[in-house]
């Protein structure tokens, strides 16, 4: 049985992701799986996301609520929620394993997750993909979504995804792009070359998935 191939969206909320995402299962003619954040939060939603412990511990909102709506103004991630992470790496490895092509939304706002998804989909075309709007974009679209109670995150996620060091075999401004358009470039690029950029740098990368509950 052959392995399947992956597409990680990575980009902040509200990037368009998920956009991205239906357009390449639409309008490919082989099958792919839609899995990443969005489909794995709800596993852990609720205590472990927000201002208060155990939040410290998975998802740690730092920011204010006005009883309405929650601003976020900074993210901080604790071993659980590193945990989690591996949980889903490890779950879209075991599809890839089964045959299934799968196209992945994710937030790589730490370079462990960075390192971790170099070691865990190793020996896969792994083809990472960057989505970037500017960040007033994100913003606006994200006070659009009516079922957003919680502002900020985009600023909050984008500072993060800032600081690591991600390279990507495409990137895309999804303000001037639709995802029809993002998705049908992703399918040419996987049907006409190998991708590049998601390779494990060095012998670091071999326990990434053991180090990233240690720090």
């Amino acid at each position: 049985m052959s392995v399947g191939t992956l597409v990680i969206l990575n980009g902040t909320t509200s990037a368009g992701k998920s956009s991205t995402q239906r357009a390449l299962m639409n309008l490919a003619d082989e099958p792919w799986l839609a899995a990443g954040v969005d489909h794995f939060w709800p596993f852990i939603f609720g205590k472990y996301n927000g201002l208060t412990p155990p939040a410290d511990q998975g998802f740690h909102w730092i920011g204010r609520s006005d009883g309405a709506t929650l601003h976020v103004d900074e993210l901080r991630t604790g071993p659980v929620g590193y945990q989690f992470f591996t949980g889903i790496h490890r779950a879209i490895r075991a599809f890839l394993d089964t045959g299934f092509n799968v196209v992945a939304d994710h937030c790589l706002w730490d370079q462990r997750l960075v390192d971790e998804c170099a070691a865990v989909f190793s020996g896969v075309d792994a083809w990472m993909v960057g989505l970037h709007p500017p960040l007033a974009v994100s913003e606006e679209w994200e006070r659009q979504r009516t079922d957003k109670q919680v502002l900020g995150m985009s600023r909050a996620v984008q500072r993060l995804i800032d600081g690591t060091r991600v390279e990507y075999d495409l990137t895309f401004d999804t303000s001037t792009l639709t995802p029809e358009a993002c998705a049908q470039e992703i399918l040419t690029a996987v049907r006409e070359r190998k991708p590049q950029a998601l390779r494990p740098s060095g012998a670091s990368n071999l326990s990434a998935a053991q180090a990233i509950h240690s720090k």
